[in-house]
């Protein structure tokens, strides 16, 4: 029989608060530099950041060594 309890608490997350792409800090002009695996990731992540963020825009490039960089627009 599962047992209730109370008063136990919630761990904290490993990953909250710690986001792997630094949006947030980013000022228009500022860029970050990616691995050519990274890319794909963080420019998702830009677009999911826009959405959340309206008014906040990015670009990404790939540079002829493979690798990419996003780049806070507006």
């Amino acid at each position: 029989m599962i047992e209730i309890q109370t008063d136990i608490p919630i761990p904290i997350s490993s990953k909250q608060g710690t986001p792997k792409y630094k949006f947030g800090d980013m000022k228009i002009g500022h860029s970050i530099g990616l691995t050519a695996a990274e890319l794909e990731r963080g420019r998702i992540a830009a677009a999911q950041w826009k959405r959340r963020y309206p008014g906040w825009n990015y670009t990404a490039r790939r540079e002829s060594d493979g690798s990419g960089r996003i780049w806070r627009t507006a």
